[in-house]
């Protein structure tokens, strides 16, 4: 098992896919429902300014709390982030799956958390492998 872990995410199509599906949907089924147009036009705006937020910080990683790198060495977990590097925690509602890895961390101050959402695509196949075994490893150890 190693003892220190590197890992830079690329952009997922996957994730993409997700987003902008999610999100059309959201608007679509604004058209079924019978309330005022400017009340409409309103939730229509705020999913439009998510949709942009999410791509931007969640694919694009260009704000300034998005990760671009994330690593475990003997000092425990860090972060490469567009804002500088930080320590951090991994918090416990992290979510291991075969095919998507959600990774929850805690920085600097108790209320910071920082997350970053990797599909299958998001990393070569063997870094994601061995980040769900030593992620594995770890929660079994603790």
């Amino acid at each position: 098992m190693p003892n220190q872990l590197s890992l830079r995410p690329r952009y997922s199509y996957l994730l993409l896919t997700l987003i902008l599906g999610l999100h059309f949907g959201a608007v679509l089924f604004l058209l079924l429902i019978d309330w005022p147009p400017l009340f409409l036009l309103l939730i229509a705006v705020l999913l439009v300014a998510s949709t942009y937020w999410q791509v931007r910080h969640h694919c694009l990683r260009q704000s300034a709390s998005a990760i671009q790198r994330l690593g475990f060495d003997s000092g425990g977990w860090w972060l490469e982030c567009n804002d500088g590097r930080h320590c951090a925690d991994l918090l416990g509602d992290t979510v291991v799956t075969g095919f998507v890895v959600i990774l929850n961390f805690r920085v600097a101050m108790p209320w910071r958390r920082r997350s970053i959402v990797l599909f299958n695509d998001a990393a070569e196949s063997e870094e994601l492998r061995l980040l769900r075994v030593f992620l594995r490893h770890q929660s079994s150890a603790n």
